[in-house]
């Protein structure tokens, strides 16, 4: 069996890390005090993830992925065509890229 949620103790930072010169504030409750860990943990967790999503490089992985796609199911990838000519023009050879990718349809 569980025990219930008890509030940890009291503490207080060092007054060299103390700023402001008010007292500090404590929640009332356990549920008060786990109920900001929950909140903070999901944020935490939210700007994590949209760290890690809001990249360019992981935009560019996309788009090449949705051309792949596209190009697999026979559908119209021009504007991915276009991103990577303008992107990877150096890289890919554009001309040929097409051809190679009839190849790929399902």
């Amino acid at each position: 069996m569980v025990d219930e949620p008890k509030l940890p103790r009291k503490r207080r930072a060092p007054a060299r890390l103390e700023v402001g010169a008010g007292a500090p504030t404590y929640p009332q409750t356990a549920k008060d005090y786990f109920r900001r860990v929950y909140y903070e943990e999901i944020d935490l967790v939210v700007s994590a993830i949209d760290s890690r999503f809001n990249q360019e490089s992981f935009n560019s992985y996309a788009k090449m992925e949705s051309l792949l796609v596209k190009a697999a199911n026979d559908g119209d990838f021009e504007s991915e065509m276009k991103f990577l000519k303008a992107k990877y023009s150096e890289d890919v050879n554009a001309g040929a890229l097409p051809g190679q990718l009839g190849v790929v349809q399902i």
